[in-house]
């Protein structure tokens, strides 16, 4: 992890732009053909370098070499031993076994060859998430249950034990509430784990809540984000049909990713949804500190896929492209760290 560094903030309060904040170091093609076609990309680092993909759309989870040659395809589409319907997480335990969660909850463990292991289902209703702990421990983020109750988004999942030690982070705003819009959210939550805290975020809402792995609540932080578009306070007290519930859905931002990439330094990326029926989002990103400051929020930028926290790399989306391919590593600009010494 990167120590001895300090954020200090010259462009706090001003408009941002991608350029001014991140500096662009490689550019990095994820090789495509008919083995390996990326439409839904969902990555994660490997202790190696490698990159690990899971593909919702695909059915696959890719993994790729740093260079950006495909390595292996596991998996693929179907209910049988090894095989995916949705797979949207990734990660891997400390003696290199691979976790695949779907978006219907089950969680598949892969050996060091890519060879299936074993499924663990019923333990979520959604794995959106999973961190590797330390060599059985995984936190898992998702409900455990669908409904309009405050169900638990963060789990402790033993991967020996193939069960659930702990949960906690209620929903900090049951899901049944402004006219059931949230019931049914795919993008719950999302987190980061840094040494032996974590970090969340109930999608809906711009706050940043701190826990310790045994789920003791150590602080949040309300931020000001200024892309951020909250839900409507009239729909509280709202009934809706199904279509306007739709739409209603569609007029707020979400939080789908949070990378926890220095001690006091949390990139939250956000997104609008600006046409369902071709999957069109509009991506924010900003970063954050532990007690709420705005470091920078900038609009429309690429989508961050995964964050090397030992090197501080960042691997986006290439800029001017929607090819989900197509990536580039950046670093924070040196403007925005100085040496803590």
């Amino acid at each position: 992890m990167l120590t001895g560094l300090i954020l200090v903030s010259p462009l706090l309060g001003q408009a941002q732009s991608f350029e001014e904040v991140f500096t662009i170091q490689d550019s990095l093609e994820l090789e495509q053909g008919d083995d390996a076609f990326l439409a839904a990309p969902y990555a994660s680092l490997l202790e190696n370098g490698e990159i690990l993909i899971a593909d919702a759309r695909e059915r696959h989870v890719f993994r790729y070499s740093r260079d950006g040659s495909l390595q292996a395809v596991i998996g693929g589409p179907g209910q049988g031993p090894g095989e995916f319907q949705l797979p949207i997480a990734t990660a891997q335990l400390p003696d290199g076994s691979l976790l695949v969660g779907e978006l219907w909850g089950p969680i598949s463990v892969f050996d060091t060859s890519n060879t299936f292991v074993r499924r663990d289902t019923g333990l979520l209703w959604h794995a959106l998430q999973l961190h590797a702990l330390d060599a059985e421990r995984v936190l898992a983020v998702g409900p455990k249950e669908q409904g309009t109750g405050a169900s638990p988004l963060l789990h402790i999942f033993n991967t020996s034990t193939g069960e659930i030690e702990n949960s906690f982070f209620p929903h900090p705003t049951p899901i049944g509430t402004y006219g059931n819009i949230l019931n049914g959210v795919a993008d719950i939550a999302a987190a980061d784990v840094r040494g032996a805290q974590v970090v969340a975020a109930f999608a809906p809402e711009p706050r940043l809540h701190f826990f310790s792995l045994d789920g003791d609540s150590l602080n949040s932080a309300e931020l000001s984000l200024q892309h951020f578009t909250p839900i409507d306070p009239s729909y509280r007290e709202a009934s809706f049909s199904n279509q306007e519930v739709q739409e209603a859905y569609d007029s707020f931002s979400r939080v789908n990713d949070l990378f926890w990439i220095l001690d006091d330094l949390v990139l939250m990326q956000y997104v609008d949804i600006l046409d369902r029926a071709t999957n069109t989002l509009q991506i924010h990103l900003a970063g954050v500190t532990r007690s709420g400051d705005v470091l920078f929020d900038m609009a429309d930028t690429p989508r961050l896929y995964a964050v090397d926290a030992s090197t501080g790399e960042l691997f986006f989306n290439a800029p001017d492209t929607l090819d989900p391919g197509q990536w580039v590593v950046a670093t924070l600009k040196d403007s925005f760290l100085s040496s803590s010494d």
